[in-house]
């Protein structure tokens, strides 16, 4: 081989070595780190049995190799950390054999559990708040059946509802989760007598019950209204002060306080509802102006004057909500009709309540209510 062939070989050799090195360069990309502060909505135990799709005992059996929510698990070429969307999320699933279940069907041995989190090669993806299983140890989990951005992709699955609120570790005859303690024979009896535990419900099909179900709907709605802004203009159009269901008569003082009518001498569903939200009302403008009275004199509300909003026998009312719009959804268990009145069974999206309304004048009215 003459010179200048071998000498054009070795330049040849350095170039291609050189664009391979350039390129390397070029794909190799800073790895993604996505960490996420999950927000969770409060999930009281009512609220735990009423949404899951299946409520079971068992323990974790595989976990899959985590992988981006895409067909093929991978991030698609061309996506940085510069340029990666909000709807590119890394997740792991892990087999949960189940030994009970106390809600749902399955008939399977082992169910899909997704939760979102994980590593993919150099990517990695942190979930603050999010259900964390250990092999090895039994669990008594309450899970939905997955509808989101990764729903589509492999078999039917599951998550853990409400992060860490729907997880009880099972240790010796307890279930503990991060907020209560229960003995788990009394857990698992709670949640199979509890109604809401029901595959189905108990509601008639008529125009009746449907009427008594739009009056709470509209109740609710109404009450979510005041809750905003505190006009009760519009609570005669769905509460009614009844004579048949008369409020106890320790909250007669209060509703004579708050109504403004010391003559009273019994009171009703109506003027209880009123009175509350008046008290609640009256609450929110004092702690109003004691933060604009702080904020003028530049300086934070002290503790003496957080304790004189707090009525000695009512406690603190609630924070003013922060929108008049309903964000909760109703979930039915039963109506029940006897003439003229109708007793409802609910779950308002914090517990479990009873209804009783009454028909006056071909109209439905919400006469009284008592919580489970």
């Amino acid at each position: 081989m003459s010179k200048k062939i071998l000498t054009a070989v070795v330049i040849l050799m350095g170039l291609t070595a050189l664009l391979y090195i350039l390129t390397a360069r070029e794909d190799k990309r800073e790895p993604i780190i996505i960490t996420s502060n999950a927000s969770y909505i409060e999930m009281p135990l009512d609220t735990l049995i009423a949404e899951a799709d299946l409520i079971v005992i068992g323990n974790l059996d595989t976990i899959h190799p985590s992988r981006w929510n895409t067909l093929d698990g991978k991030l698609p070429d061309g996506i940085t950390v510069q340029t990666i969307t909000p709807d590119k999320v890394i997740f792991t699933d892990i087999d949960f054999n189940v030994n009970q279940i106390m809600k749902g069907q399955s008939d399977q041995n082992a169910v899909r559990i997704r939760s979102l989190g994980g590593v993919v090669e150099q990517d990695q993806m942190i979930v603050s708040g999010a259900a964390s299983l250990e092999k090895d140890k039994p669990y008594l989990l309450f899970l939905g059946q997955d509808t989101n951005s990764a729903a589509d992709i492999d078999s039917v699955h599951y998550f853990v509802l409400g992060g860490l609120q729907g997880l009880y570790q099972i240790s010796n005859g307890k279930a503990i989760s991060f907020r209560d303690e229960w003995q788990l024979e009394e857990l698992i009896a709670y949640i199979q007598d509890s109604p809401l535990s029901a595959s189905t419900v108990n509601i008639l099909d008529t125009i009746e019950a449907k009427e008594v179900m739009q009056t709470v709907e509209t109740a609710y709605d109404i009450e979510a209204e005041a809750a905003y802004s505190f006009n009760t203009e519009k609570f005669p159009s769905v509460f009614i002060s009844d004579p048949r269901y008369e409020v106890n008569p320790d909250k007669l003082e209060f509703i004579k306080e708050f109504t403004y009518d010391p003559t009273l001498k019994t009171a009703g569903y109506l003027d209880y509802k009123i009175a509350y939200y008046n008290w609640w009302n009256d609450s929110t403008l004092r702690l109003e102006a004691l933060r604009e009275k702080a904020k003028a004199e530049n300086r934070e509300v002290t503790e003496d004057e957080m304790d004189s909003l707090i009525d000695s026998k009512w406690g603190s009312a609630p924070a003013r909500a922060e929108s008049p719009i309903r964000e909760i959804s109703l979930r039915f268990i039963s109506v029940s009709m006897d003439g003229e009145i109708a007793t409802v069974h609910l779950h308002d999206g914090f517990k479990v309540v009873i209804l009783y309304l009454v028909r006056v004048d071909e109209k439905w009215y919400i006469a009284g209510a008592k919580e489970t």
